[in-house]
């Protein structure tokens, strides 16, 4: 396997579409990193520029500390698996995946053993007589996983490869992925616009959003320690709730606005804040309460049963509201009703309002 480094890496279409700006990225060898944004940031373009399947503006690619960025996609040493699977549909289960084997000269024998370990892997023992026309779509993306693993690739490289799934095989293919990437301790890169595959997939995520790398962390730095209000509002779901308050330091750190009194952490007096801020709370920090002090209060429109979970939504002070709470939690609650909502002081997030940066103390 190997590590991936991007150093400056920009790519412009026709010298007018910034697509790309400036991209430092380094991935270990062996991990999983997810790279994830809206439609358009740049991510799959990202993606096809490592594999060389686009050739970079300017800045650097190193593979296993290899410059790579005149290196035709064969020489690279990738396997890349796409959305669409891209099967041969004429070719049986173990000619798609032994194809390129077969291509590179490798012996029948050799092809023979590689397709095999792979298919005992993904649980396509069975099926390696049968056509792509005779599979179904999680069979089919487990074949195009299999067609890369049987390469022993230095680096596997994925562009939204469960997107064409139901809800239902998604969550089954994330955990088959999960297993994969343990089993083969492999490095690999994934693109996705999901967050929720982001989250339970990835040992790193890479956000970005036109085209920048807004932060890299853990899914936990992610999701509990955001950089600006982009990665906060993307990461997450449902996404966290904004408010705009005013910060006060005196006589004890705390930020209020219509609808919402909260108190925060002491460690908070000694930042230097804008007296108008951004507040944000995540949905299942906010706990119904009887209680109105240090509280937001919030009037129900809509009661929504998920199960184990209820989304109550609704408004405070003319911005919208979701809270996630448990049903027994939920029990009398209804649209048309004030609800008062009491935060923990670690859970709330502070954003400057101007340029969207987390403000936070250090040891936050």
């Amino acid at each position: 396997m190997a590590e991936l480094r991007l150093a400056g890496v920009n790519k412009w279409y026709d010298g007018k579409v910034h697509i790309l700006k400036g991209i430092d990225l380094d991935i270990a060898d062996g991990e999983f990193m997810v790279l994830v944004g809206p439609s358009g940031c740049g991510k799959s373009t990202l993606l096809r520029c490592i594999a060389g399947l686009e050739e970079v503006t300017e800045g650097d690619l190193y593979i296993d500390g290899r410059r790579v960025n005149k290196l035709r996609p064969k020489d690279r040493d990738c396997a890349m698996v796409f959305q669409s699977y891209a099967l041969y549909p004429h070719m049986t289960v173990r000619a798609n995946m032994g194809f390129s084997l077969s291509v590179a000269g490798v012996k029948k024998a050799e092809i023979r053993t590689r397709v095999d370990a792979a298919a005992q892997k993904l649980g396509l023992s069975e099926l390696l007589a049968r056509l792509p026309k005779q599979l179904s779509g999680g069979q089919r993306q487990r074949v195009a996983m299999g067609r890369a693993i049987v390469r022993s690739p230095k680096v596997f490289l994925f562009d939204e490869p469960l997107s064409n799934l139901d809800a239902a095989l998604r969550a089954q293919m994330r955990v088959e992925l999960k297993k994969l990437h343990a089993e083969l301790g492999a490095t690999m890169v994934y693109v996705t616009h999901d967050q929720v595959e982001a989250m339970t997939l990835a040992d790193r995520i890479a956000v970005l959003e036109g085209g920048v790398l807004q932060q890299v962390g853990s899914p936990d730095d992610l999701y509990n320690r955001p950089a600006n209000r982009f990665v906060a509002s993307f990461i997450g779901s449902p996404r966290m709730n904004f408010f705009d308050g005013e910060f006060r330091a005196d006589p004890v750190p705390g930020v209020s606005g219509p609808g919402f009194e909260l108190a925060l952490p002491e460690s908070y007096a000694a930042l230097d804040i804008p007296s108008r801020v951004l507040v944000g709370v995540r949905p299942h920090d906010l706990r119904p309460t009887g209680n109105g002090a240090g509280a937001v209060i919030g009037n129900l429109s809509v009661v929504e049963p998920l199960g184990f979970d209820v989304l109550l939504h609704g408004e405070v002070g003319g911005e919208t509201l979701v809270a996630q709470v448990e049903a027994r939690n939920a029990k009398g609650l209804a649209a048309g009703k004030r609800v008062v909502f009491q935060v923990e002081r670690d859970a709330i997030h502070l954003f400057d309002p101007l340029n969207g940066r987390a403000l936070r103390p250090e040891e936050a």
